[in-house]
């Protein structure tokens, strides 16, 4: 099974079953991605379907302990979510090529496939550093530091990268 981020619709990648959630089509802006995502929906090439909210929350608490919470979005975390449950009943494979995504995805457990781009080599844990004192904030800590005022950025965790 795949299942599908924007860029397969994008790029419009032919020849398999795919499913994906609600939020990947409607995020879809350009009309050719958008027409090749009706027309599999009516050829039965895709479904749209609903990770359960237990699925959902394991994604978001890996997210956080890896530092890519910052870097995904709703839509990121539900296609995970998806991905996770169906892969519980049979082989499943993400496409995509947004970086946070495949990281996850690979932490998660779950095989992962680029469209147009050459895809990650290594994964990375991540979290949010002062740019002025060198505090560690929670991934989930939005806005300057409250300590010196200055800005707080997500850096790469030190140590050494896990090839994947």
């Amino acid at each position: 099974m795949v299942v599908a981020d924007a860029a397969v619709f994008i790029a419009g990648v032919e020849g398999a079953e795919f499913v994906t959630v609600r939020e990947v089509i409607e995020e879809l802006r350009s009309t050719d991605a958008r027409l090749r995502a009706e027309v599999a929906l009516s050829s039965g090439k895709l479904r749209v379907l609903e990770a359960s909210e237990p699925w959902v929350s394991r994604v978001r608490g890996a997210a956080a302990e890896s530092g890519d919470a910052a870097r995904l979005s709703e839509t990121d975390i539900k296609l995970l979510a998806l991905a996770l449950e169906l892969a519980e009943r049979e082989e499943v494979v993400v496409m995509s090529d947004d970086y946070s995504v495949q990281n996850l995805a690979s932490l998660l457990g779950l095989r992962f496939m680029p469209v147009a781009e050459a895809g990650i080599k290594r994964r990375f844990g991540w979290r949010k550093v002062c740019t002025g004192c060198g505090r560690v904030y929670p991934p989930e800590h939005r806005g300057e530091c409250t300590f010196c005022g200055s800005e707080v950025r997500l850096r790469r965790k030190k140590g050494r990268a896990r090839r994947r």
